[in-house]
């Protein structure tokens, strides 16, 4: 078993990743805990089973799948399930599937009772590389994606690679466009494991995460350095909501990369690389459009923003800009 430890100010926890770990859950927690499983209705009935099997006990909140779930609807829907079924502050959440469930999981977690213990089981590359690890939870606005939101983490991650067999190519690239930004910004060796013909998703998880932690370790909370974390997602963010969530996260994502690419030694080298994962996409909405989102971007301060370049593989670096300017990479 590949464990990751996380320790950093007053954090403390582990990732496991294992192939088949999924089917040891019960190993890692405590039945007698009153337990809450979410998970959206996209899940395979096949993970239900598995965690219901060992977790007999415990009870399962599903809500529908999509970007447009989450949202307070969603999230009072969880805490007033919590509240009226009696959970107390010794019980636990588990998150089981993607990044939107881990989100909306973690933020109910951070806020019932003023903090409850969840465990996050992910199941999809994206949240696998990503949005499992860091502590950040958040619902979307009308006025911007992941505009609400606490910084609160785990009791630990819980990751089985071979989830991956049940996703189509569409959501594998959606979670590599996130692998493709921290080989740019930090790691250049996931660049070099992208371009191989067969992909060791294990591998690819361990590099990832610890890319992630790099920058988690030094700024929990997104005030700084951390902020290298977001490269492309200024835009992208603006392109999900702009498209009301047509387009998957990474899809976007990987539009944005292509846009802080322009003019870099390496952008020949990225593109071929976002062509092979299907992820050179062409995007058409008006610089205005986007503008508009953009000026929600959290990364805003006194008229300034903060944007993520990297001039060679493994260094991205922040350039403070006025929002003004943001236009010309549009």
């Amino acid at each position: 078993m590949n464990n990751i430890n996380v320790s950093y100010r007053n954090t403390d926890y582990n990732i496991y990743i294992e192939d088949n770990i999924l089917e040891k859950l019960s190993n890692f927690i405590n039945l007698n805990r009153k337990t809450l499983i979410i998970s959206d209705d996209n899940i395979p009935i096949k993970y239900k089973e598995i965690v219901g099997k060992q977790l007999n006990n415990a009870e399962f909140f599903i809500f529908k799948a999509g970007e447009n779930s989450k949202n307070q609807d969603t999230l009072f829907s969880i805490l007033n399930h919590l509240a009226k079924n009696n959970y107390s502050r010794d019980s636990l959440l588990i998150a089981l599937g993607g990044g939107i469930t881990g989100d909306i999981t973690a933020m109910a977690a951070s806020i019932y009772k003023r903090g409850i213990d969840y465990i996050s089981v992910p199941t999809t590359l994206l949240s696998q590389v990503d949005s499992s690890v860091g502590g950040k939870t958040a619902i979307n606005s009308n006025y911007g994606k992941n505009l609400f939101g606490t910084f609160y983490n785990p009791l630990m991650v819980i990751i089985d690679p071979t989830t991956l067999n049940t996703l189509d190519n569409r959501q594998i690239s959606n979670g590599l466009a996130e692998v493709i930004k921290y080989g740019i910004i930090n790691n250049p060796e996931i660049i070099t494991c992208l371009e191989v013909d067969s992909i060791n998703y294990l591998e690819l998880i361990k590099h990832s995460i610890k890319s992630k932690l790099y920058y988690v370790a030094q700024d929990p909370h997104d005030k700084g350095i951390r902020q290298i974390l977001n490269y492309g997602h200024t835009i992208g963010h603006a392109i999900e909501q702009v498209s009301n969530y047509e387009y998957l996260h990474g899809e976007a994502v990987a539009y944005g990369i292509k846009k802080m690419i322009k003019g870099c030694s390496f952008e020949k080298r990225i593109i071929t690389i976002l062509k092979k994962y299907s992820l050179d996409i062409n995007i058409e909405f008006s610089k205005e459009e986007l503008y508009t989102f953009i000026q929600n971007d959290k990364k805003i301060s006194d008229n300034n923003i903060s944007l993520i370049l990297a001039n060679e593989l493994g260094n991205g670096f922040i350039k403070t800009i006025l929002l003004e300017d943001i236009r010309k990479y549009l």
